[in-house]
């Protein structure tokens, strides 16, 4: 308990700080320990949603979060979520190590970007790519218990368009939904599958990601825009090579 409280922890202050939620780190590391990605992935979503609530705070009162792109990528974001969770716990685990991993090379590619010229009215937004966006968020958080983020944020920053510590923003706001529907999603069909996940599972995951969202949320004004973008490409290749190396294991 006190290992995934840890791992929680350090992953919620990365994810605050990054918009990415903190899962990118979470499924790694519990898979490293021999956790099942059918139990990484509600756990990973438990704390994902837990930090992303006590890092939002702060983000909200600099009023970093773009409203309008949050009421277009929320809604998707919810919908793919709920349908990723089951996927979790239906579809077998090799083919969404292999999904994990070319995603986490996508976002570090994408963070080391430069921004776009910002929106300067809501027609600037690209409606339907940031539907698209959300929803494949949402899917791949409810499935690989990953937040959402490695989707939200690159989908924000190219067709908000917007910076991105604005992005950032905005993704720990569609995630605190996403993830709890993913959390919700993935324990009733594991429920009716047989599986199961501990109530001090869920409560050291939640106690861990708590810290670590607040610590980051206090952070995250501090961290330039460069120093960020190199955070997210490391960490996201560094989870890349872990689910190659589940899956030739």
């Amino acid at each position: 308990m006190v290992l995934i409280a840890a791992i929680t922890a350090a992953a919620a202050l990365y994810g605050t700080i990054a918009g990415l939620g903190g899962g990118i780190i979470i499924v790694p590391a519990l898979l490293l320990t021999g956790v099942a990605l059918s139990t990484a992935t509600p756990l990973s979503l438990a704390a994902v949603f837990v930090g992303a609530i006590a890092g939002l705070l702060p983000a909200a009162r600099r009023r970093l979060i773009d409203r309008s792109a949050l009421l277009t990528l929320a809604p998707a974001a919810f919908i793919g979520s709920a349908l990723g969770g089951v996927a979790a716990q239906r579809l077998p685990e090799e083919p969404l190590l292999l999904v994990f991993a070319v995603i986490s090379v996508a976002v570090a590619r994408d963070a080391l970007l430069p921004d776009r010229p910002l929106a300067t009215k809501r027609s600037d937004h690209r409606t339907g790519q940031l539907l698209l966006g959300g929803g494949a968020g949402g899917f791949f958080s409810g499935a690989l218990g990953i937040g959402g983020g490695v989707f939200v944020v690159p989908t924000a920053r190219r067709f908000g368009p917007m910076r991105i510590e604005a992005a950032t923003a905005t993704s720990v706001a569609v995630i605190v939904g996403s993830s709890a529907i993913g959390v919700l999603s993935n324990l009733a069909t594991a429920t009716m599958a047989g599986a199961g996940i501990t109530s001090s599972e869920l409560l050291a995951a939640g106690l861990g990601a708590a810290a670590g969202g607040y610590a980051g949320g206090r952070l995250s004004p501090r961290v330039p825009e460069r120093a960020r973008a190199l955070l997210i490409a490391t960490v996201a290749v560094a989870a890349a090579l872990v689910a190659l190396l589940r899956l030739v294991a």
